[in-house]
């Protein structure tokens, strides 16, 4: 069933043809959201995503996928505007990459949830950072505290945005 307030908070308020774009995205199984640049595609895939996650709090998070990481970056920072928990999971590759949503992003949570726990992988984070490697040792430990960090960050997420290439990340594995 579709709830009656189709806004959703600190996004702007849709017009008809959004609302009416809204209503039919959350009545179908796929949908695809198309337009020419500034008719509002980001604003109503972000109320969409909103209503999604609403209505999946108990089974689980929404993916969002773009073709993009400029449109993805935009939709997670509409998306995060509504209070939602998102994740902008970026190839390794990009993650020395600048982003308007660094906060937002995997690698950078994982950082911000070691240094905030001052746990081993943050200790190993330093040491990295200050050597530039680590021991063979080090580094299977590094990489296998990340992996258990970003599972916890993943599963605790109510949105996860990448790319569409990134939805065949193996960190998304048995999500």
């Amino acid at each position: 069933s579709l709830p009656s307030d189709l806004s959703a908070p600190n996004i702007p308020m849709l017009n008809q043809s959004q609302i009416a774009a809204v209503k039919s995205v959350l009545q179908k199984p796929l949908s695809l959201i198309q337009g020419p640049p500034g008719t509002g595609k980001t604003v109503t895939s972000a109320t969409v995503v909103y209503h999604l996650s609403q209505r999946n709090k108990k089974s689980g998070q929404v993916l969002v996928c773009a073709p993009s990481n400029i449109a993805v970056d935009q939709l997670a920072e509409k998306i995060h505007l509504t209070g939602l928990k998102v994740v902008r999971l970026c190839a390794k590759s990009r993650e020395a990459v600048e982003s308007t949503v660094q906060i937002l992003t995997l690698h950078d949570l994982v950082r911000s949830l070691a240094a905030q726990t001052n746990n081993e992988l943050h200790k190993l984070t330093l040491l990295k950072d200050q050597l530039g490697e680590l021991s063979s040792r080090d580094e299977k430990r590094y990489k296998h505290l990340s992996r258990i960090a970003e599972r916890e960050i993943l599963q605790n997420a109510d949105v996860i945005c990448c790319t569409c290439a990134g939805s065949g990340d193996p960190r998304l594995k048995n999500f």
